[in-house]
């Protein structure tokens, strides 16, 4: 297999692989679930931004000017457009709106974009993360969550 679903297909068989991994690692003792949320935040709270950091180490260009603007711009549009579907389908419930209008795609996103289209590519889909996500879900997600007793 070759070419982009050959990349994509083997990177989720390698998160599949990890998957198992870290299933026989606790199944056998190895992981506690203290472990595995230290893990957990070692990737969220590390990893993950040591990735974005060095995404951002391009230089400047009018045109990637331009493609980072398209890129948020894009991304704000889908995700209005989800936002806007979960209204649909889940009027009576606001968590489940939530749930399907904000989803995690740069946790498993990031990784699939840098092995598709390259290191250079994630910093268009970081901006579109932080540019278009991160007002819109606080925004949105705050009031339904106070109203469920949920922490934000």
């Amino acid at each position: 297999m070759t070419g982009v679903f050959g990349v994509v297909l083997g990177q989720i068989l390698l998160m599949f692989l990890y998957l198992i991994i870290g299933y026989v690692l606790y199944r056998t003792g190895l992981i506690t679930q203290e472990g595995s949320k230290a893990l957990a935040h070692l990737l969220l709270y590390c990893v993950l931004p040591c990735v974005v950091l060095k995404s951002f180490c391009i230089e400047y260009s009018a045109k990637g000017a331009v493609e980072l603007a398209v890129s948020i711009a894009a991304g704000a549009g889908v995700l209005l457009l989800s936002m806007a579907v979960s209204w649909i389908f889940f009027r009576k419930d606001p968590m489940a709106q939530i749930g399907v209008a904000f989803s995690n795609a740069g946790f498993m996103g990031l990784p699939l974009v840098t092995a598709v289209l390259g290191g250079e590519a994630v910093f268009y889909g970081t901006m579109r993360f932080c540019a278009s996500r991160f007002p819109f879900s606080w925004a949105e997600a705050n009031p339904p969550a106070k109203t469920n007793n949920a922490i934000m």
